[in-house]
C-alpha cells in the first residue's frame, strides 16, 4: 500500500522553507481574512500545519472562540499544541479531513494549501464533506495558489517544483494542481472578498455559503 502524504519530516523546518520562498505572503494572505472572524464563532481549520494561525486568531482577543483543528500530521499537531494562544475551546484530531465529521456545524472553515496535497476525486470529496460541516451564511476562508491573471509559465514552474519538492520529502503521489473556485461556484457559494499576492501568483479568498443545494 503507497503511504499517505505526511508532513512529518519537514514540520520542524516547513515554515522557515514557505517564508525562504514567498517571504511572507503566505501569512498576509491567511491573516487579511481573520478580520471577518466575530465573537462567539465556531472555526474549523482544516489541514492546520504548524499552527502559527491559532495564535494570530488568539491576539484578536475575541469572545467565546472555538475552534477545532484537524491534521493529519502527528508532527504539525505537536508543534500546533506548544503555540501560544488562550480560546474558551480548542480541540486537536489527527485525522484525514476526508473523513473526518465532527458534532459541530461550524461558522467559519479556513483551508490553507489544503487542496494542493489531493488528487482532483479526492480534493472534491474532500470539499464536499467540509461544506456539509459550514452553517448556512457561514464563511469559508480559502487560501491557495492561482494560475490566474497571467505569468502562466513561472507560475507553472514554481508548482512543479513545490510538487517534486513534496513527492521527495512527503510522499506526495501527484503533481496536477487543482483550481477549487469552480467547486465554490457550483456549490453555490458567493465571493465576498478576494485579494491576490506574489505577483498575483496567491490568492486569499473569503466565500458564503448561501444554500445546501449544489449541481
Amino acid at each position: 500500500m503507497k503511504k499517505k502524504t505526511n508532513y512529518d519530516l519537514i514540520a520542524p523546518f516547513y515554515d522557515s522553507i514557505s517564508s525562504f520562498v514567498y517571504s511572507n505572503n503566505l501569512r498576509k494572505a491567511q491573516i487579511s481574512q481573520l478580520k471577518l472572524v466575530k465573537d462567539n464563532s465556531s472555526i474549523l481549520i482544516a489541514g492546520g500545519g504548524t499552527g502559527w494561525i491559532l495564535e494570530v486568531i488568539s491576539a484578536l482577543n475575541l469572545k467565546n472562540i472555538r475552534i477545532m483543528y484537524v491534521e493529519y500530521s502527528a508532527k504539525m499537531i505537536e508543534i500546533s499544541k506548544a503555540r501560544k494562544f488562550n480560546f474558551s475551546e480548542i480541540q486537536f484530531i489527527q485525522s484525514d479531513i476526508e473523513f473526518y465529521q465532527g458534532e459541530l456545524i461550524f461558522d467559519v472553515i479556513i483551508t490553507a494549501f489544503l487542496f494542493d496535497n489531493f488528487k482532483e476525486t479526492k480534493a472534491i470529496s474532500v470539499f464536499t464533506n467540509l461544506d456539509q460541516q459550514l452553517k448556512i451564511g457561514g464563511l469559508w476562508f480559502h487560501t491557495d495558489f492561482t494560475l490566474d491573471h497571467g505569468g502562466g509559465w513561472w507560475k507553472k514552474s514554481m508548482i512543479r517544483l513545490m510538487y517534486l519538492f513534496f513527492k521527495i520529502s512527503s510522499a506526495l503521489d501527484h503533481s496536477d494542481f487543482i483550481e477549487m473556485t469552480p467547486s465554490f461556484i457550483n456549490f453555490k457559494y458567493v465571493l465576498i472578498h478576494k485579494q491576490l499576492y506574489f505577483s498575483k501568483f496567491i490568492s486569499g479568498a473569503i466565500f458564503k455559503k448561501t444554500c445546501t443545494q449544489h449541481i
